[in-house]
């Protein structure tokens, strides 16, 4: 419909529908919402981060196999053949 009153000449909908929008309230962006937590006296969440720190000691490496190469095939006229990998 907007598009036959567009290419007719006709903007009436489309003014009507602009001034629609115009009227709309603003989303304004909300402030963030801040909850204050209370901690029980004595308690401190830093004593408890302490306690649970272990040393991590580094990871071991996997045993992996040295890859076989592929021997390279060469047809009669120079060139080199595609193989296809081997399945693992």
């Amino acid at each position: 419909m907007l598009r036959k009153e567009i290419t007719d000449g006709t903007f009436a909908t489309v003014d009507m529908l602009h001034q629609r929008f115009l009227v709309m309230p603003r989303n304004s962006p909300l402030p963030p919402k801040v909850e204050e937590v209370e901690q029980e006296a004595g308690s401190s969440d830093d004593d408890d981060e302490e306690e649970e720190d272990e040393e991590m000691g580094d990871a071991p490496t996997p045993a992996t196999a040295p890859r076989e190469r592929l021997e390279r095939v060469v047809d009669e006229d120079g060139f080199e053949l595609v193989q296809k990998g081997r399945r693992r």
